[in-house]
């Protein structure tokens, strides 16, 4: 048996056009190993390029892994397969989520909010405000109008509605949804909100219903009284 073109017996090495025939034979000390032996040396040799094969797929698939997923590869790549076998857990929808945020992959963000909704309300707020986020405001307005019809109750999330709604025209039941966070703390001034409201019914050319919106505002107090007074003055 040869060892890498070496005679086992002589270990002295073996001329090139030797090793190309069969049996081989040592053209130093004529040795030439048995038929079992060439047989064992062919089966060792097939389970090692099979061995090294498996391992250069192994350590590309590691790279692409790192490429993706960088130092939470170890992490992600598990949940994925459990993604694939049908497996997953609504746990593994949200590390993956948390993976693909500090990735800053949107559209891998989204995809697991989407299988994350099935198993609790909160991730279509969260799924509409990344749909909002990213200017898709149709997908933003259905998902949270399903997160409301669904019993969902954050104020954050009716100002993404409201923000969505305007911004695919629905003006009414934008109006609502800002209204509803308004008087949701009436002795608080909600300064981000009420420009925006107004704002909105000045873009729509509403101008009485700004004016009612702000004077509904300014008469909360003494420190309301003069809010937007350049924009009340003008309407």
């Amino acid at each position: 048996m040869y060892d890498f073109g070496v005679c086992q017996q002589c270990k002295m090495e073996i001329a090139e056009e030797r090793l190309q025939g069969r049996p081989v034979v040592c053209n130093h000390c004529g040795y030439s190993p048995s038929e079992n032996q060439t047989r064992v040396a062919k089966r060792l040799d097939r389970r090692i390029r099979s061995m090294m094969y498996s391992i250069s797929i192994g350590l590309g698939l590691l790279f692409m892994g790192l490429v993706v997923w960088d130092n939470h590869v170890f992490t992600a790549v598990p949940i994925q397969a459990k993604q694939v076998l049908g497996m997953s857990a609504a746990e593994d929808h949200e590390s993956m989520y948390e993976i693909c945020k500090k990735r800053l992959n949107v559209e891998c963000q989204i995809e697991q909010l989407q299988q994350l909704s099935r198993y609790k309300n909160e991730a279509l707020a969260t799924l509409g405000k990344t749909y909002l986020l990213t200017k898709q405001y149709d997908l933003s307005a259905k998902s949270l109008e399903q997160y409301f019809q669904d019993g969902g109750l954050s104020l954050d999330a009716s100002y993404d509605y409201a923000r969505a709604l305007e911004a695919v025209g629905n003006v009414d039941m934008a109006g609502k949804y800002y209204q509803s966070i308004l008087d949701s703390k009436p002795e608080t001034l909600q300064i981000t909100v009420t420009k925006r409201y107004v704002q909105m019914l000045l873009d729509y050319n509403r101008r009485a219903e700004a004016k009612k919106v702000l004077a509904s505002v300014r008469d909360k107090g003494s420190n309301t009284a003069n809010f937007m007074d350049m924009v009340f003055q003008d309407l």
